[in-house]
């Protein structure tokens, strides 16, 4: 993605609510969080026959890495 492009994905929700802050930091470095939408535990049990907790998250890339403490 270009700078300034944006990206969604989804991810389950230990992704955005790990105790280690590495993830998210890196994500902030490089990335404006634009939004996250929180799924329930049973969006996908149809298609896949599971239940996770899923988060749809909304990005916008950053023209050059930020330096985040």
């Amino acid at each position: 993605v270009r700078p300034g492009g944006v990206i969604a994905f989804i991810t389950s929700k230990g992704t955005m609510d790990k105790e280690s802050t590495a993830v998210r930091k890196y994500i902030a470095q490089r990335a404006e969080l634009l939004g996250a939408i929180r799924l329930p535990n049973n969006a996908f049990k149809a298609n896949a026959g599971t239940e996770v907790t899923s988060d749809i998250i909304f990005l916008q890339k950053r023209d050059r890495i930020m330096d985040i403490t």
